[in-house]
């Protein structure tokens, strides 16, 4: 929706995405266009009554200080939700595609508490990487999958 309304929308993912800085996706979306794509997609997610839990991680799913926080009562099925797109974001390159970037500076910063939520050591986490990589350059040669 950001992208349909503002023309420079493909600049804020590109410069958010390789910055270095210690700011999400959302407050320079803030910043720029007094709304962000969380907010959007939390009350798109309402509008169409998912369950609550699905519309918190929505809200969510760029704030670095929430996914710092780490498991707190009662918000558990949620961060691990969360935990769960953020690690697959990372796996398939979102950075790369969305961000146009060679870092994905967000999961460095995260990355502890996400694999802490799951119960998974860093190199359980890169087994697992590279063997759903292994998995999706397979499909892709074989036409399952679409690369472009």
């Amino acid at each position: 929706m950001l992208a349909q309304k503002y023309d420079d929308y493909l600049n804020t993912l590109i410069d958010c995405y390789n910055s270095d800085e210690e700011w999400d996706l959302t407050s320079l979306e803030d910043s720029r266009y007094q709304t962000n794509h969380a907010v959007i997609g939390y009350y798109v997610a309402k509008g169409w009554q998912l369950p609550d839990v699905m519309a918190e991680v929505i809200h969510y799913h760029h704030d670095l200080d929430y996914m710092r926080q780490g498991l707190t009562q009662g918000a558990e099925q949620a961060f691990k939700m969360l935990a769960l797109l953020k690690m697959a974001e990372h796996i398939v390159g979102l950075y790369k595609s969305l961000g146009q970037s060679d870092v994905d500076h967000e999961w460095s910063r995260i990355q502890g508490g996400c694999l802490d939520a799951l119960d998974l050591s860093e190199y359980e986490f890169e087994e697992l990487a590279d063997l759903i990589y292994d998995k999706m350059t397979f499909a892709a040669s074989h036409g399952v999958l679409s690369t472009g």
